[in-house]
């Protein structure tokens, strides 16, 4: 075949093999390519979270502490903030590690009891899990619970400067040759065993945990080395015969009265000296564990409603309503908080009466609402006693002290029942409970007040704390309060 006819051939081939295809003129795409532009086109593109800008706080002082309040603008398409906040006491040159939270509102709020030092960066954020996108973090704002130029101007006795309760935090040796700590004294010349020997406590650190280790050496030989708390407690040595036996147990509490809220931590611990080894060992108690040495309770809550929260301590017995109001929620609380390890910040051994441990809790955090119960000691253990709303007065030197009467008259009650039970008459009670004493028997008919409080029982019925005006005298009206079964009033 020519060379001629060859190549008109393949011509013809090449033209009618362009010719097969779409008749439109568009090449038909690789499937491939046709799946990644389908994506492409379903993709929206969002602009970048911008970054907040904060304002410095303002300061406003509260029933509990002085608080700072930090705000910032809007930012669009954020679903809300994480907060960095750092903070340090005045005299302290560097602010503390940070803690962070998460707020749904442009504003956040910090607070103590005494002059502290605050700083907040604030990073918007949308999205949950791994798709959850951040803004850069903002510039920080600064804000304090004092005035600095007062303070500067302000003249403070020579006694005032020389003392400091921060002096102990990297002190090591006998806490009562450490000059210059506040409670210095409380440790001079004291015998917590009452055989009247002088016993001292000593103190040893840990700055890289940030851990402190406190040992009881009585003057008899006898030693109590306590399991480490955190450096920045305060320790607090009692003794008393809480058991009967004519041998002291020894409590150890740890406050942490300089913290920003002071009212959620707390250690302590009972030691009780064994007749056998004549050596001290550690008491159990009927109460939750927390980290360190914290005791405490778990606490559940409910979500709030109408500016009310319902909580339950399960291990004694109670519930109560708290009226929080709208700023608390929004500013503090976490809607998904269903339950939380409270601790004892507070502990105290009374031995006015029966000897007992009187332990003192805040349910919420920063909030005023304390409650205190005893720790009994009862058949070879340890028992909670009935919870009740009181604080201390003996709490530390930044907290304020008690504004509550020991004594009924005077309170305004929240509503008045009467007495209504089927075999005309009910009893009053120490307690929420049938196992508590009874204090006396009403009839039917027999005006209450209510208390502000409520409990319920391990079966589950509910009582009530009440107010019996049992006589009054020259004026004077004589009040019995105690516990009344719900099913027994109306």
């Amino acid at each position: 075949m020519k060379r001629t006819a060859i190549i008109a051939l393949l011509c013809t081939l090449v033209i009618g093999a362009l010719g097969c295809g779409n008749k439109g003129g568009n090449a038909v795409k690789n499937p491939e390519s046709v799946e990644e532009t389908a994506i492409e086109e379903k993709t929206v593109e969002t602009d970048p979270l911008s970054i907040p800008i904060v304002k410095d706080g303002v300061r406003d002082i509260s029933e509990d502490a002085i608080l700072v309040r930090f705000e910032w603008n809007q930012v669009n398409g954020a679903d809300g903030y994480e907060v960095s906040e750092e903070s340090k006491f005045c005299e302290e040159e560097t602010y503390r590690e940070p803690e962070l939270s998460e707020v749904s509102e442009n504003f956040f709020v910090s607070g103590a009891q005494d002059d502290f030092d605050f700083r907040i960066k604030v990073r918007a954020f949308r999205g949950t899990g791994d798709k959850r996108e951040y803004s850069d973090w903002s510039d920080y704002a600064t804000g304090s619970t004092y005035d600095k130029e007062n303070l500067e101007d302000d003249e403070v006795s020579e006694e005032d400067q020389d003392t400091s309760p921060f002096l102990l935090w990297e002190y090591e040796g006998y806490v009562d040759e450490c000059k210059g700590y506040t409670w210095q004294k409380d440790f001079i010349d004291c015998d917590y065993d009452g055989d009247g020997k002088k016993d001292r406590v000593n103190r040893s650190c840990d700055a890289e945990e940030q851990t402190a280790v406190y040992t009881v050496e009585f003057g008899n030989g006898d030693k109590i080395v306590v399991p480490k708390g955190w450096d920045t407690g305060f320790p607090h040595i009692q003794g008393g015969d809480l058991d009967g036996d004519g041998i002291n147990e020894i409590l150890v509490t740890l406050s942490y009265d300089t913290s920003t809220d002071p009212y959620s931590f707390g250690d302590m611990w009972l030691f009780d000296k064994d007749d056998s080894t004549g050596e001290y060992s550690e008491v159990k108690l009927p109460l939750a564990n927390g980290q360190n040495g914290a005791k405490g309770f778990n606490i559940e809550y409910d979500k709030p409603e109408n500016d009310k929260i319902r909580f339950y301590i399960k291990d004694a017995g109670y519930s109560k309503e708290e009226a929080v109001g709208e700023d608390y929620i929004s500013g503090w609380w976490t809607n998904e908080t269903t339950k939380e390890f409270r601790s004892v910040y507070w502990a105290k051994i009374r031995e006015d009466g029966s000897p007992t441990i009187r332990c003192y809790i805040k349910p919420f955090t920063r909030w005023s609402l304390s409650l205190a119960f005893n720790l009994n000691y009862k058949n070879g253990k340890y028992e909670i006693g009935y919870l009740e709303i009181d604080e201390p007065d003996d709490y530390g030197i930044y907290s304020e002290t008690s504004q509550e009467d020991d004594s009924y008259e005077g309170t305004i009650p929240e509503y008045i029942i009467y007495v209504k039970a089927p075999d005309g008459y009910a009893n009053l009670r120490t307690g929420p409970g049938t196992e508590y004493d009874i204090i006396c028997q009403l009839s039917n008919d027999e005006q209450l007040e209510v208390y502000r409080e409520d409990a319920t029982d391990k079966k589950g019925r509910r009582w009530l704390k009440v107010a019996y005006l049992k006589d009054v005298i020259d004026d004077k009206a004589e009040w019995i309060t105690g516990w009344i079964a719900e099913s027994q009033v109306e």
